[in-house]
């Protein structure tokens, strides 16, 4: 019998090393006030994330009518085009 058959399936999973990000919608950024510089911290201590060990995304759902200044790990495209139409400013941290 070949040795294929005779060993049990071993694969390789990419879930151990995969990003798992904390999302955070445009729409829920409207609560801070104009001009304000959105940090890890900030998004903390309002309670939209829960930690500020993981990564944080934003994401484009939702609309947003005043400038901030918004700094997380990652953005989706319709969320960098929503901030940056509402005069914000986007900066991605490493």
């Amino acid at each position: 019998m070949p040795i294929q058959r005779r060993m049990s399936h071993k694969g390789f999973n990419n879930a151990r090393f995969a990003r798992r990000y904390q999302v955070v919608n445009v729409g829920n950024l409207g609560r801070f006030e104009a001009d304000t510089v959105v940090t890890v911290d900030l998004l903390k201590n309002s309670g939209l994330i829960s930690s500020r060990l993981r990564p944080v995304k934003i994401l484009g759902e939702g609309e947003l009518d005043r400038p901030l200044t918004v700094c997380a790990h990652a953005f989706s495209v319709g969320a960098v085009e929503a901030i940056k139409a509402a005069g914000g400013i986007v900066e991605v941290l490493d």
